[in-house]
């Protein structure tokens, strides 16, 4: 069971990857609709691809 859902898993990320929808900064916004397109990868974002709220403090290292 297991081999068969990590084979629909790679069959689909294949079809996903293929499919021409580009997202650099992986907000799931689409590069051609993004008006931030370089939002840190742990924040929040709207419909336009802009931060709404980070998710990750500053000092989240300490």
């Amino acid at each position: 069971m297991k081999k068969f859902l990590l084979l629909g898993l790679i069959f689909s990320l294949s079809i996903y990857a293929n499919s021409g929808f580009k997202d650099k900064d992986m907000d799931g916004v689409a590069d051609s609709r993004d008006k931030c397109l370089y939002t840190p990868f742990f924040d929040l974002v709207d419909s336009r691809g802009c931060t709404v709220k980070t998710l990750a403090s500053k000092d989240s290292g300490r």
